[in-house]
Protein backbone atom coordinates (compact mmCIF):
# COMPACT_ATOMS: atom_id res chain seq x y z
CA UNK A 1 0.00 0.00 0.00
CA UNK A 2 1.56 3.25 -0.81
CA UNK A 3 0.36 7.06 0.49
CA UNK A 4 0.43 9.90 -2.20
CA UNK A 5 -0.44 13.05 -0.70
CA UNK A 6 -2.38 15.99 -3.48
CA UNK A 7 -3.19 19.47 -3.21
CA UNK A 8 -6.70 18.49 -4.27
CA UNK A 9 -9.76 20.03 -1.81
CA UNK A 10 -13.14 18.50 -1.15
CA UNK A 11 -16.62 21.22 0.02
CA UNK A 12 -17.46 20.72 3.25
CA UNK A 13 -20.90 19.89 1.67
CA UNK A 14 -19.97 16.29 0.90
CA UNK A 15 -20.36 15.76 5.24
CA UNK A 16 -24.22 16.86 4.36
CA UNK A 17 -27.05 14.87 5.02
CA UNK A 18 -28.43 14.84 1.53
CA UNK A 19 -25.00 13.84 0.55
CA UNK A 20 -24.78 10.75 3.10
CA UNK A 21 -26.34 7.70 1.94
CA UNK A 22 -26.95 6.25 5.21
CA UNK A 23 -29.30 8.41 7.65
CA UNK A 24 -29.29 7.80 10.95
CA UNK A 25 -33.40 6.61 12.08
CA UNK A 26 -33.84 6.16 8.24
CA UNK A 27 -31.92 3.36 6.64
CA UNK A 28 -29.62 3.12 9.79
CA UNK A 29 -30.00 2.79 13.36
CA UNK A 30 -27.53 2.41 16.39
CA UNK A 31 -26.45 -0.78 18.02
CA UNK A 32 -24.81 -2.55 20.65
CA UNK A 33 -24.73 -6.37 19.37
CA UNK A 34 -22.92 -5.18 16.07
CA UNK A 35 -19.33 -5.07 15.77
CA UNK A 36 -19.60 -1.51 14.43
CA UNK A 37 -21.78 1.49 15.88
CA UNK A 38 -24.91 1.40 13.39
CA UNK A 39 -26.42 -0.89 11.33
CA UNK A 40 -27.42 -0.38 7.97
CA UNK A 41 -30.61 -1.58 6.23
CA UNK A 42 -31.95 -1.75 2.97
CA UNK A 43 -36.06 -0.86 3.85
CA UNK A 44 -37.36 0.71 6.88
CA UNK A 45 -39.86 -1.78 7.42
CA UNK A 46 -39.31 -5.04 7.44
CA UNK A 47 -35.33 -5.00 7.70
CA UNK A 48 -35.29 -2.41 10.49
CA UNK A 49 -37.92 -4.40 12.33
CA UNK A 50 -35.72 -7.48 12.04
CA UNK A 51 -32.86 -5.47 13.19
CA UNK A 52 -34.52 -4.31 16.19
CA UNK A 53 -35.60 -7.22 17.33
CA UNK A 54 -32.10 -9.02 16.97
CA UNK A 55 -30.65 -5.96 19.18
CA UNK A 56 -33.50 -6.50 21.89
CA UNK A 57 -33.43 -10.05 22.10
CA UNK A 58 -31.15 -11.49 25.19
CA UNK A 59 -29.99 -14.82 23.56
CA UNK A 60 -28.41 -12.84 20.60
CA UNK A 61 -24.61 -12.14 20.97
CA UNK A 62 -23.60 -10.60 18.20
CA UNK A 63 -25.39 -10.14 14.78
CA UNK A 64 -24.58 -8.55 10.91
CA UNK A 65 -26.15 -7.22 8.34
CA UNK A 66 -23.89 -9.03 5.29
CA UNK A 67 -22.74 -7.13 2.36
CA UNK A 68 -24.63 -8.66 -1.51
CA UNK A 69 -21.19 -9.84 -2.46
CA UNK A 70 -20.71 -12.38 0.54
CA UNK A 71 -21.89 -15.86 -0.34
CA UNK A 72 -21.23 -19.44 0.45
CA UNK A 73 -20.95 -21.98 -1.83
CA UNK A 74 -23.09 -24.97 -1.74
CA UNK A 75 -24.07 -27.65 -4.37
CA UNK A 76 -26.59 -26.06 -5.45
CA UNK A 77 -24.80 -22.27 -6.16
CA UNK A 78 -23.70 -19.72 -4.17
CA UNK A 79 -25.84 -18.86 -1.26
CA UNK A 80 -26.35 -14.83 -0.26
CA UNK A 81 -27.64 -14.24 3.52
CA UNK A 82 -28.74 -11.52 3.98
CA UNK A 83 -28.55 -11.55 7.95
CA UNK A 84 -26.00 -13.68 10.53
CA UNK A 85 -26.22 -14.00 14.29
CA UNK A 86 -25.41 -15.82 16.90
CA UNK A 87 -27.06 -16.49 20.20
CA UNK A 88 -27.26 -18.84 23.25
CA UNK A 89 -30.29 -20.45 24.59
CA UNK A 90 -28.35 -20.55 28.03
CA UNK A 91 -26.79 -17.66 29.39
CA UNK A 92 -23.06 -18.11 30.00
CA UNK A 93 -23.32 -21.50 28.09
CA UNK A 94 -20.16 -22.28 25.81
CA UNK A 95 -22.14 -23.51 23.03
CA UNK A 96 -23.60 -20.84 20.62
CA UNK A 97 -26.03 -21.18 18.17
CA UNK A 98 -25.43 -19.58 13.72
CA UNK A 99 -28.12 -18.37 12.08
CA UNK A 100 -28.25 -17.01 8.72
CA UNK A 101 -31.20 -15.36 6.29
CA UNK A 102 -31.47 -15.34 3.09
CA UNK A 103 -34.52 -13.16 2.56
CA UNK A 104 -36.69 -10.93 4.63
CA UNK A 105 -38.82 -9.50 1.83
CA UNK A 106 -41.48 -12.11 2.47
CA UNK A 107 -41.32 -12.09 6.31
CA UNK A 108 -44.63 -9.94 7.85
CA UNK A 109 -43.84 -11.09 11.35
CA UNK A 110 -40.97 -12.71 13.25
CA UNK A 111 -41.72 -16.11 13.95
CA UNK A 112 -41.63 -16.41 17.98
CA UNK A 113 -39.40 -19.64 18.05
CA UNK A 114 -36.97 -17.74 15.73
CA UNK A 115 -34.47 -17.15 18.89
Amino acid sequence: MAYHKFDKTFDSDIFSTSALKDKLGVNAMESQKLLYDLVVVDSQGVEMNFAQALEHQNEVIVYIKLLGNFYINTPAGHYNPDWEWYSRKIPRESRMNVHVVTSLQYLTALPPTMW
